[in-house]
């Protein structure tokens, strides 16, 4: 792990500690470029995307239409980054693919008759 990284909730911080944090507690890390995770913190991921869709669900029936946007921008960030480690959760769980060799010339020996006598 590199050690600029620091731990925030489904994952890391890897902004540089001199950086101040562009985020604000609407936003929260899920729509930061320097949010990292992993496939294990797939259950939290998940667990987040319900909740927040169901606060912009309760938002939009209020009327609450900022609420409700920004919701659903913190739930498109959230089902990208579900995608994103799902994919690479499968692309390690796949068997490594044998290398390809149809590059190289494999010729049958052949016998030369020519040569019998």
């Amino acid at each position: 792990m590199n050690a600029g990284l620091h731990a925030v909730a489904g994952g890391w911080c890897g902004r540089h500690i001199a950086r101040p944090c562009p985020k604000t507690a609407a936003d929260g890390c899920y729509v930061c470029e320097d949010f990292q995770s992993a496939p294990q913190f797939l259950p939290i991921h998940h667990d987040t995307l319900a909740r927040t869709r169901e606060l912009q669900a309760t938002a939009e029936a209020a009327g609450r239409a900022r609420t409700a946007e920004l919701n659903a921008r913190i739930a498109v960030g959230v089902e990208h980054l579900i995608a994103r480690l799902s994919a690479d959760e499968n692309d390690e769980l796949r068997p490594k693919a044998a290398p390809d060799t149809a590059h190289l010339d494999h010729k049958e020996p052949t016998e030369d008759i020519s040569d019998a006598g």
